[in-house]
């Protein structure tokens, strides 16, 4: 076994024309005080000069680990499985090229959770404002135990799949031949649920891990027919939960998450401005909640699929221009006031 210190972590960056925060997030790694890390920057054909600024950055910091990778514009997920591909780490990191790690994240973790080699890290982060202001938190409590607990595999399902607050071994990823799939709306979801399937052991720390940054550019705030492919997501995890025989995992906490993300994505049709367009979403997404097997559900589906129901018996009302206005309105006084109350910085965040 490896001593801690000789530990290789790599951190996997995509980065498509975000000249303004890629510097930033590489000072977030490079300055981290654990000397085994792996820095791999992948370019996804971008059109700014975030590639001239990266080139700079390696240029002046040649005894970092820092390596840069160019491709065609084919998207992150194509990106991330280019630096999976590169990667020397027994760990990895997915880290997205305007979010920041942390200050001394990582060699907190190589110190403490890294020592029993785990085969997942899970934990909180920050979100910060395009300024890099503190607007909020979240954290999912901190567990030490085997994944098929049922009671661990239902709470761990439930963990925001965003990226950059886990730690992936490389090991899994590369001996079952797990890529990011080109799904275009739950990319992290995707990949989160099928390596979940492949761990034995699961860490939950309360650390924060990264700090995501909410951007006016964002993909999650986005709105258009994308949406539908959240249907594609949970096949290609059924698909593999069944290749590697989980399928019971699946049939037992699957059905509540495939209906919580439906009620969401179906949340976003107020933002449709065609009515037809908003009736279609619902239409979609009611037709595909029939669909869901809840038989073998060991969780509490009822509630939110009763109110997922009446929802969708009531689409007149709910598509209509007064409702999808006022929601829209009420939401963005709702967004102000987030921002407007955004919590003081704690001690010790940067």
């Amino acid at each position: 076994m490896k001593r801690n210190r000789d530990l290789l972590i790599t951190i996997v960056i995509p980065n498509y024309n975000n000249s303004k925060f890629i510097i930033e997030c590489l000072e977030s790694v490079v300055s981290q005080d654990y000397p085994g890390k792996e820095i791999i920057v992948v370019d996804d054909g971008s059109t700014d000069d975030s590639v001239d600024k990266i080139r700079k950055y390696i240029g002046s910091h040649k005894k970092m680990n820092i390596k840069l990778l160019q491709q065609k514009n084919s998207g992150a997920t194509v990106a991330r499985n280019k630096g999976i591909n590169k990667a020397n780490g027994e760990y990895i990191i997915f880290l997205d090229s305007d979010d920041l790690l942390v200050p001394g994240i990582l060699s907190k973790l190589a110190k403490t959770e890294l020592i029993g080699r785990p085969d997942l890290i899970v934990g909180g982060y920050l979100e910060i404002d395009e300024a890099g202001d503190l607007v909020g938190q979240k954290s999912f409590g901190a567990t030490k135990n085997k994944h098929n607990g049922k009671e661990l595999f239902a709470k761990l399902i439930n963990v925001d799949p965003v990226p950059s607050n886990k730690v992936y071994k490389s090991e899994i990823i590369k001996n079952h031949k797990l890529k990011w799939n080109n799904v275009k709306i739950g990319q992290d979801l995707d990949f989160y649920l099928r390596y979940l399937a492949l761990c034995d052991t699961v860490v939950v720390v309360e650390d924060k891990m990264y700090k995501y940054r909410f951007t006016t550019g964002s993909i999650s705030r986005s709105y258009d027919f994308r949406i539908f492919d959240i249907t594609k997501v949970f096949s290609n995890v059924k698909e593999f939960y069944v290749k590697n025989n989980m399928i019971k995992y699946y049939d037992a906490y699957m059905p509540l998450q495939i209906l919580r993300h439906f009620n969401f994505q179906l949340s976003k049709q107020i933002y449709f401005k065609n009515r037809d367009d908003r009736r279609k979403i619902v239409k979609y997404f009611f037709e595909n909640e029939n669909k869901i097997d809840y038989t073998k559900c060991l969780l509490d589906y009822k509630k939110l699929r009763n109110r997922f129901y009446r929802k969708c018996v009531m689409e007149k009302i709910i598509t209509s221009n007064i409702y999808c206005a006022s929601l829209r309105t009420f939401g963005l006084l709702k967004k102000k006031m987030k921002y407007i109350l955004k919590p003081t910085r704690g001690k010790g965040v940067a």
